[in-house]
């Protein structure tokens, strides 16, 4: 999908308005200071997570080891989509842990997340498949699901690839 490649290039639109995409370090940390926004998104709902899961101080040392971890402060901020995809994950479970039968705040940001999530790569919501059956059969919610497919995810898709057909047909160099 182009939604994140366009997201990333916001701060470069904003450099060159500013005039000061002449400045190597300003372009080649822009990409880092867009992914710093997503990243604490990520934390932000990997702490509200486990405080839900696990109880406010388990989470605290839980934070400290998540933050602490070399691999996580290298790569995390590097390999964009992977990351993406992650934080994606972590809102989504977060309001997955709040959907109930009927139809809700949590379980219409969930499917928000997930359509964005699958855009984004195709094969990101493989891993809600059985979180989704668990909450149909325990929480006899498939009437909720469905409703939200037609009524929002459908939609959203189309939008969404409306978006990316727009921008993918658009000229990649404009000469001067």
């Amino acid at each position: 999908s182009y939604l994140h490649p366009f997201y990333l290039s916001i701060p470069l639109r904003i450099l060159k308005l500013l005039n000061l995409d002449d400045s190597y370090f300003a372009i080649t940390n822009s990409y880092y200071a867009a992914q710093l926004v997503l990243v604490i998104i990520g934390d932000y709902f990997y702490f509200r997570v486990g405080c839900k899961v696990i109880g406010k101080e388990a989470t605290r040392i839980s934070m400290y080891i998540y933050l602490a971890n070399k691999f996580y402060n290298i790569h995390i901020i590097r390999c964009f989509g992977n990351s993406l995809e992650s934080i994606l994950y972590l809102i989504a479970f977060y309001y997955y842990l709040g959907i109930k039968s009927e139809i809700n705040k949590s379980m219409i940001m969930f499917t928000i997340i997930i359509t964005i999530s699958f855009m984004v790569r195709c094969t990101s919501p493989i891993g809600f498949v059985l979180l989704i059956l668990y909450k149909i059969i325990k929480e006899d919610s498939l009437y909720s699901f469905i409703i939200l497919g037609i009524s929002l995810a459908f939609p959203l898709i189309m939008i969404i690839m409306l978006f990316d057909s727009y921008f993918y047909d658009q000229p990649t160099f404009v000469p001067l």
